[in-house]
């Protein structure tokens, strides 16, 4: 079983959420088209690499902890809903496509 959020939708948006006051540059947009253009494997490497250039170094796995922790108590709080690796591999595919 894994975890599965219902935020897949907010995805392509998440940036604009989380950053209403930061406009896209056409720089942005060409940088983007390039980067989709890589291979899966090539797409999360950089953007791996872009997330540890943010913020000081360690803060990165900082949040991912508090996060894990976070999705963790609300499991075993019985507040999120588990379902099977296929149908979540499946949810995935249908949220990129």
């Amino acid at each position: 079983m894994v975890l599965v959020t219902q935020d897949l939708e907010l995805r392509p948006r998440l940036s604009t959420l989380l950053y209403p006051e930061v406009p896209m540059s056409s720089r942005f947009a060409t940088i983007e088209a390039e980067a989709l253009r890589l291979s899966p494997e090539e797409r999360v490497s950089l953007a791996d690499h872009l997330l540890a250039s943010v913020g000081p170094k360690g803060a990165v796995e900082e949040a991912w902890s508090a996060e894990i922790d976070r999705r963790l108590a609300d499991v075993e709080a019985g507040r999120t809903v588990l379902v099977p690796v296929e149908e979540a591999i499946q949810r995935a595919r249908r949220a990129l496509s």
